[in-house]
């Protein structure tokens, strides 16, 4: 990626450039440019020309951002604070609680298409989430997704020539390499793990846009280098983007040539898939922006400064459309 005669050239493809594209400055429809590779550079003159013109760029390798920059930046401190304390506070417990409801209401809707017992019992746990402390959402959110995952291991993928067989189904959740999602072995969970992180890309730029530390979690405990309030933001989202790929995933015919993998076992997907799974998670993500205003708007609440307290709403626009529908005196 460089800038050239003021417009943003894009190059990529086999041969190295096969592929070219031209951004200029008067370029509006454009919020987010997500670029999937291991190799390749991105000069200076980029990060400044996307943030002059607004858009955001996140490189993401192996399902992990690398580099982020976002142009849209929402600084007031009082939010900055009040988040900070909202973690030992009533309003941080409502938060994580309201969070947890939407992910299992979504959770339930997702594996109904899978089984529908597991959906039921998924639903007949939310009642008890509005007596739960922060460490105990913890804790059902944890079971839920025992149950949750259990009946994708068996799940069945459609491949055209010969496959390895464990590839044949989706396979745990649970990776092996890292005992957890992360790092995983089978093509179904790469896929997962790459929407998750066009997700994760999104879910940053939105506390970005609307004044929150993307670092400072309220359910998800600090860690270093791990974006625990963006984390918190895209869990309710993430079944949203499971439903999404299994509905995709039902569609395809794979190739052994859409997946390859490392010399530890960890699945990439190749170039050929990387734009309609990015390109499904981006659509999934825009159903987490009524969500995510609310959250920022209860710690916004409990802020000191007046001024930080008033709703906003940059990314669904909800308060100027109802400014713009109430009558005039």
């Amino acid at each position: 990626m460089q800038v050239t005669k003021g417009d943003l050239v894009i190059e990529d493809g086999f041969p190295r450039g096969s592929r070219v594209r031209t951004i200029p400055r008067s370029e509006t429809t454009i919020k987010m440019i997500i670029v999937p590779s291991r190799h390749g550079h991105v000069t200076l003159d980029v990060l400044q020309w996307v943030r002059d013109v607004g858009i955001a760029l996140y490189v993401i390798r192996d399902s992990q951002v690398v580099l982020a920059s976002n142009p849209e930046v929402y600084r007031y401190a009082a939010i900055r604070r009040a988040q900070c304390l909202a973690a030992d506070s009533p309003t941080g417990t409502e938060v994580v609680r309201y969070l947890l409801r939407l992910k299992l209401r979504r959770q339930a809707e997702t594996i109904r298409m899978l089984d529908a017992d597991t959906a039921d019992w998924i639903l007949e746990q939310i009642p008890s989430v509005g007596r739960r402390t922060i460490p105990g959402c913890r804790q059902l959110e944890g079971k839920c997704a025992q149950k949750y995952w259990a009946p994708w291991v068996d799940q069945p993928m459609s491949w055209k020539g010969p496959t390895k067989p464990r590839w044949t189904t989706f396979g745990p959740r649970r990776s092996d390499r890292s005992n957890c999602g992360r790092s995983a072995v089978s093509p179904f969970h790469a896929l997962i793990n790459y929407a998750y992180a066009v997700l994760e890309a999104e879910g940053t730029r939105a506390c970005h846009v609307l004044g929150l530390d993307p670092l400072l979690g309220l359910s998800h405990r600090d860690t270093d280098k791990r974006p625990s309030m963006v984390l918190d933001l895209v869990e309710p989202i993430r079944p949203m983007v499971d439903a999404a790929v299994l509905d995709w995933v039902r569609c395809q015919t794979f190739t052994a040539k859409d997946f390859t993998e490392s010399e530890t076992g960890v699945m990439r997907l190749s170039r050929t898939i990387h734009e309609e799974v990015a390109e499904l998670a981006m659509e999934v993500a825009t159903e987490g922006y009524a969500a995510w205003e609310d959250v920022a708007a209860m710690i916004a609440a409990t802020a000191t400064h007046k001024n930080a307290k008033k709703p906003r709403t940059p990314l669904t626009h909800r308060n100027q459309a109802r400014t713009r529908l109430e009558p005039t005196r």
